[in-house]
């Protein structure tokens, strides 16, 4: 549940934990936007594929973020109320927020250093300046996370109350499955079920990428849904693909590099912004 709703007053009975009303008018927003971003993305696909004659064959595609939308929708709107944790207001000190923060500058600004540097050596800088963008990304990222002065964490007693009600819930779930959507919830949650399907995503971004007629955008749509469903691994192929990115910036010069993996580079950490 995001903190976007305002936290009540704890329990004075216990401290630890609360349980606190959702109101019915910020989950019907919360639905709309779920089910109007799973329309969207749909709509978008079906006039990509229309546009280059695909529609008939690939048309199904469009019906996965129409499914996601509406997952989301009963999940909001059957959400009455939520469980709460007492926080503390934690204040980062300059070296935590320098800690954090010094990964993604370092290579954000010295990357961009190190391949101006080299472009400017083969007299490609005037030409090719721009194409060190995904670099500029991080740079970028690196300076929201420094920026960010303060954040919530939980007490220690509201740690151990976290995780004693997650064990109940999860052996009652295994005792009582509950209704289908229930089921579906907790089954598409499963790294198993969201690691094949955000690789058929990948897949289908790859295959998209190749085709002349779809724009720019397109692809990049289908690797935000699959950053999404496997965000774990996101993370790390961030990474890798930064690095990969980085040598043969540095190497092989950026012209030499695919545009199908420019583009995957700057999904994947526009992805991996948001989810942070």
């Amino acid at each position: 549940m995001s903190d976007e709703v305002a936290q009540a007053e704890p329990n004075p009975a216990n401290a630890s934990w609360w349980m606190e009303d959702v109101p019915l008018s910020y989950r019907r927003t919360r639905a709309i936007m779920a089910l109007g971003i799973g329309l969207a993305v749909a709509c978008a696909l079906w006039a990509m594929q229309y546009g280059n004659g695909t529609l008939l064959t690939h048309g199904w595609t469009g019906f996965i973020p129409v499914a996601i939308g509406v997952w989301r929708f009963r999940v909001w709107i059957g959400q009455t109320s939520v469980r709460k944790y007492a926080t503390v207001h934690h204040y980062l000190s300059t070296r935590e927020r320098v800690r954090r923060a010094a990964p993604w500058l370092l290579l954000g600004f010295g990357g961009t250093a190190g391949v101006y540097w080299v472009q400017y050596a083969s007299n490609q800088l005037g030409e090719y300046w721009w194409y060190a963008w995904p670099l500029w990304l991080v740079a970028v990222a690196g300076v929201i996370v420094y920026l960010r002065k303060a954040e919530l964490r939980l007490t220690p007693e509201a740690i151990k109350e976290q995780a004693a009600h997650e064990a109940l819930t999860l052996q009652a779930e295994k005792e009582n499955p509950g209704p289908v959507f229930a089921f579906l919830e907790r089954w598409l949650s499963k790294p198993i079920v969201r690691y094949p399907f955000a690789a058929g995503l990948v897949w289908l971004a790859y295959d998209v990428a190749q085709d002349p007629k779809s724009k720019w955008f397109h692809p990049l749509i289908i690797l935000a849904f699959a950053a999404w469903a496997a965000w774990e691994v996101a993370l790390w192929v961030i990474g890798i693909a930064i690095v990969v990115g980085v040598v043969t910036l540095l190497f092989q010069g950026m012209a030499a590099m695919p545009i199908s993996v420019a583009i995957i580079i700057g999904a994947l950490i526009i992805a991996s912004a948001i989810k942070n």
